[in-house]
């Protein structure tokens, strides 16, 4: 018996539409995880600077991840099916870590678990430049990985020195030099996406 074949553009079509619910249901289950943690920590709702810095950071660094994966896995969905496999497997890996992340996302939270928001920041960012990385060896980098591969690689080395030096990221000061790099690598991710998207 004949099977009709799926044409390329059906298959692109659904894959990336398969993509889309992938990723967005993945950040709703880590951002439903931030904001438990963020009602359990502050259930007068009336939080003070600090407790809304961790749940700042979350949402400023779940946004980059998203549009970046989202863009990725677009892309990548036109081109062999082993690679677009690859990639999906990548923002899973992402995707759980931004749960724990979210889980975290709380100086309380963060002080009483054995690995808190910090550790689970790195790590992110870690595995961000393995990904990236691979996407080099499979001779599938573009510009755009290059700058990715900047901002992920200044946030790893930034809180590991800081790290080096003991420093509290869950006091005052600590969580300002936690926003303040956060809020450099948003800007620096935003302005790379749209100069160099496609690129």
């Amino acid at each position: 018996m004949n099977q009709t074949a799926v044409p390329p553009d059906s298959e692109q079509l659904a894959r990336n539409l398969g993509a889309s619910v992938f990723v967005s249901g993945l950040f709703a289950l880590a951002y439903s995880q931030m904001l438990m943690t963020f009602r359990l920590a502050v259930p007068s709702l009336s939080p003070t600077p600090s407790q809304l810095v961790l749940p700042f950071v979350f949402v400023l660094t779940s946004a980059r991840f998203l549009i970046g994966n989202a863009f990725y896995l677009v892309r990548s969905g036109s081109v062999d099916y082993r690679f677009w496999a690859v990639d999906v497997s990548v923002v899973f890996v992402q995707s759980f870590i931004l749960i724990l992340l979210g889980s975290t996302a709380s100086v309380e939270a963060s002080r009483m678990a054995s690995v808190g928001f910090v550790q689970f920041f790195v790590s992110l960012h870690a595995f961000a430049i393995l990904s990236i990385l691979l996407a080099f060896v499979e001779h599938r980098a573009k510009k755009l990985h290059w700058c990715w591969l900047g901002i992920n690689a200044w946030v790893t080395v930034s809180i590991l020195l800081l790290w080096a030096w003991r420093v509290d990221f869950y006091s005052a000061t600590g969580l300002a030099v936690v926003l303040a790099i956060s809020l450099v690598a948003f800007a620096a991710d935003t302005i790379c996406t749209l100069i160099l998207h496609g690129k």
